[in-house]
């Protein structure tokens, strides 16, 4: 949420600056210019990955479900490949919920996954939450 807060007051300097500039100050219109593209373009890629994340939430939520729901069958059958699985589940759901509570990169993760969606702690893994 931030960076984009960010960049669109980058844009907004950028279009200032060469709004106030009389055009005869080449470092001033460069300067300007340089600013509006970068920012532009960097508007335009946060869209785009917030969008890709927020338009398939629902989705996601339900695959990663799905997910969580498999690997807790398939270690609770005695599958011995689950426990790496299971793993690497966890340590990916810790990074979304780290991240998601992040305010400078919020926007790019699912709320749903992160405030809904459980670890799976069984006593023989081998997982801690949290801690740096």
């Amino acid at each position: 949420m931030i960076l984009t807060i960010l960049f669109l007051v980058l844009l907004i300097i950028s279009i200032v600056i060469l709004w106030l500039n009389d055009w005869y100050n080449d470092v001033v219109t460069f300067v300007g210019i340089f600013l509006g593209i970068l920012s532009f373009i960097a508007i335009v890629v946060i869209l785009v990955l917030i969008l890709t994340v927020q338009i398939h939430k629902d989705l996601n939520y339900e695959q990663f479900q799905y997910e969580r729901t498999q690997l807790i069958e398939q270690y609770e059958q005695g599958n011995q490949y689950a426990y790496d699985s299971i793993i690497e589940f966890d340590k990916q759901l810790l990074s979304i919920k780290k991240w998601a509570n992040n305010p400078f990169t919020n926007w790019f993760y699912n709320q749903r996954i992160a405030n809904e969606v459980d670890f799976i702690l069984y006593e023989d893994v081998d997982f801690e939450i949290g801690g740096d």
